[in-house]
């Protein structure tokens, strides 16, 4: 056993109303995998090593996540047509980042960037 801790990964969790039905949706709509479901409390979907989990909540609780990406552009291509909310379009920024933001269905918004350096 080691006397160093690491943090490994920052996970997000949602707080929805019904978490198979977000679990199906980031599945659909983001191209999610590795899902799961814990009775109708707790669930889970991930994509390229990076997870969001989801929470029952009375109603939605919506909340606002940033993702770092490669291949902003073709990830936006791929969620475009999808037919979400565009909270802001995909543009490149003087600080050196491209990136956009979307609304999901259940209020939440996330941004996608790529550094541009």
């Amino acid at each position: 056993m080691s006397n160093k801790s690491t943090v490994k990964a920052i996970v997000p969790v949602f707080q929805v109303a019904d978490v198979a039905a977000a679990v199906a949706y980031y599945k659909e709509t983001f191209g999610f995998g590795n899902e799961w479901v814990m009775g109708d409390i707790y669930g889970s979907a991930s994509r390229d090593g990076q997870t969001i989990h989801f929470g029952k909540a009375a109603e939605n609780a919506p909340t606002k996540i940033y993702l770092m990406v490669d291949g902003v552009e073709a990830l936006h291509d791929e969620i475009a047509p999808k037919g979400l909310e565009i909270v802001s379009p995909l543009q490149t920024h003087d600080y050196g980042m491209r990136d956009f933001y979307v609304r999901d269905a259940f209020g939440n918004v996330l941004g996608f960037g790529q550094e541009m350096g």
